[in-house]
């Protein structure tokens, strides 16, 4: 009963919130394109509880585990990112500065997959092993999905109309 409740309350999320993504549009009629975390957020707990077919209980300690691991990733990548500005130019980098780069590159990698390691043990002790392994199949699937319908959505990707071939006269 309650896996049924859970199921038809993330149900409701998930349609309510592509309801909004698509009322999201300027007066104009062209979307707007602003990045809402709130909203991502919302839709990312909808489809991997869906996906991974979470029990309330099995969610309840799931997501805060998964929350801090988002977290720390996250930061993870903002500090990878910022080292990929720092050494855009490898051509203006002098040869000790391009090892430090490649050196911090590699350095970096090895912590994603360090926090990865770290939680994957922490999602065994809350999920059963065959969720922990669907987690991250259902991770990829909703970063394709996401980005499937924002190519869809997007003016940028759809080809234009073309007009109807007037029909050729019969002479």
């Amino acid at each position: 009963m309650k896996t049924k409740n859970l199921l038809t309350v993330v149900f409701i999320t998930l349609l309510s919130t592509t309801t909004l993504l698509a009322q999201n549009q300027h007066p104009k009629g062209k979307k707007e394109h602003k990045f809402d975390k709130e909203k991502f957020q919302t839709m990312k707990i909808a489809y991997l509880t869906e996906k991974l077919s979470l029990t309330s209980a099995e969610a309840e300690k799931f997501w805060p585990i998964y929350n801090e691991y988002s977290d720390k990733k996250a930061s993870l990548f903002k500090e990878m990112r910022q080292g990929k500005k720092e050494n855009a130019e490898a051509i203006e980098m002098t040869d000790e500065e391009i090892e430090k780069a490649i050196n911090q590159r590699i350095e970096n990698k090895q912590k994603e997959l360090d926090l990865e390691k770290q939680y994957i043990g922490k999602f065994k002790d809350v999920l059963p092993i065959k969720k922990v392994g669907q987690l991250y199949k259902a991770e990829d699937n909703f970063k394709k999905d996401l980005l499937r319908k924002m190519r869809d959505d997007s003016p940028r990707f759809t080809k234009p109309e073309t007009p109807p071939t007037p029909p050729s006269p019969n002479k």
